[in-house]
C-alpha cells in the first residue's frame, strides 16, 4: 500500500492525536505541583484514565500504519530496528506514566518531577525514531 494512501494517512492522524493525548498532560505537571489544592492528584488521575489508554492507541495505530505500509526493501516493516526501539519506548512510557500517575495521585511530589523528566526524554527519543527511522 502506498504511504500516500488515505487509510495510512487516517491512521497517521489518529496516531499523532493519540500521542498528543498520551504525552501532553506531562507538560502540565510542574504547574499542577505549584497550584496545590489537589491539582497534582487530578493530573495523576488523568494519567490513569486518559494517558494510559492513549498510549495503547499509539501502539495500535503504530501497528496499523506498519501493516498498511507493507514491506520495505523486501522485508517486513516490523523488521526495522527503529520500529523495535519505538515499541520499547511505548512500553517504557506506559510504565512511567503509570508510576508518575500513581505518585501524583498519592501526593508523592518528590517522585513526580524526575519521573516526568524521564517521560519527556522518552518522548524526544520516540520523535527521533519516528522522524529519522534509522535502520
Amino acid at each position: 500500500m502506498d504511504i500516500g494512501d488515505g487509510l495510512y494517512q487516517t491512521i497517521l492522524v489518529i496516531h499523532i492525536l493519540a500521542a498528543v493525548v498520551a504525552f501532553g498532560p506531562n507538560f502540565t505537571l510542574p504547574a499542577a505541583r505549584r497550584a496545590g489544592d489537589g491539582a497534582l492528584a487530578k493530573v495523576g488521575e488523568l494519567a490513569m484514565f486518559l494517558q494510559l489508554p492513549a498510549l495503547f492507541g499509539v501502539l495500535i495505530t503504530g501497528i496499523g500504519m506498519l501493516t498498511a505500509w507493507g514491506d520495505v526493501d523486501g522485508k517486513s516493516a516490523f523488521a526495522q530496528i527503529w520500529v523495535s526501539v519505538a515499541f520499547v519506548l511505548v512500553i517504557v512510557a506506559a510504565v512511567l506514566t503509570f508510576v508518575v500517575g500513581r505518585a501524583a495521585r498519592d501526593g508523592k511530589d518528590s517522585q513526580v518531577a524526575p519521573l516526568s523528566g524521564v517521560l519527556h526524554l522518552v518522548l524526544v527519543a520516540a520523535i527521533v525514531m519516528m522522524v529519522v527511522q534509522p535502520n
